[in-house]
């Protein structure tokens, strides 16, 4: 059984499964062609996630979950970003609800950031992700990634056009954490659906 977790970027789009037991067992990211912007980038994105997103090797077992995560304008420019990049990213975030029910996927969900991370910051959030999933990590500028060694722990790991950089694990680590919420959200709505057939 698989749990799913996807991060939308507009330029470094990253997929990640995690197992039963929280092991995380593969990760795709997705860069886009150099140069684009905008809506061009947009659909350059969902080019790239169309043309490989069927083909996991990693997702032999049946996906229970997935959970992609969902842009809000408040929590948008508390960051410090552009609001109106949620117009651009909101057809990426369809384009990955429409893999996971290509994957066939019991239950998909869209949770907004506040709902899956709260108000920890980033990097303290990254380093209790790894911690979820036994792994090692080290911090860099603002962010952290894999201790040396842990990649080479996963089923799959692939770059679809370009090569896979350490600061891609921002993306990464947060779709990882989608998995792993999307694991726990899977079995809470199970237990629910359990107790009602119980008092029925």
């Amino acid at each position: 059984m698989r749990f799913i977790g996807a991060d939308p970027d507009l330029h470094t789009l990253s997929l990640a499964a995690v197992d039963e037991n929280s092991v995380l067992r593969g990760v795709l990211v997705v860069k886009n062609l150099k140069g684009l912007t905008g809506r061009p980038a947009a659909l350059g994105l969902i080019g790239q996630l169309v043309s490989c997103g069927d083909r996991f090797p990693w997702l032999d077992d049946p996906v229970a979950a997935m959970a992609v995560e969902s842009q809000e304008i408040s929590y948008t420019a508390q960051s410090g970003a552009n609001p109106r990049s949620l117009l651009l990213l909101a057809p990426i975030s369809g384009a990955l609800v429409f893999l996971g029910n290509l994957l066939e996927a019991e239950e998909v969900y869209l949770p907004a950031p506040q709902a899956w991370k709260g108000s920890v910051k980033k990097q303290a959030h990254h380093k209790r992700i790894f911690g979820r999933i036994g792994w090692e990590c080290q911090e860099k500028a603002g962010y952290c990634c894999p201790a040396p060694g842990y990649e080479a722990k996963l089923d799959y790991i692939k770059c679809f056009n370009g090569k896979l950089n350490p600061g891609d694990w921002k993306h990464i680590t947060d779709s990882v954490g989608l998995a792993l919420w999307a694991k726990a959200e899977y079995a809470k709505n199970k237990r629910k659906k359990e107790v009602l057939s119980e008092l029925s």
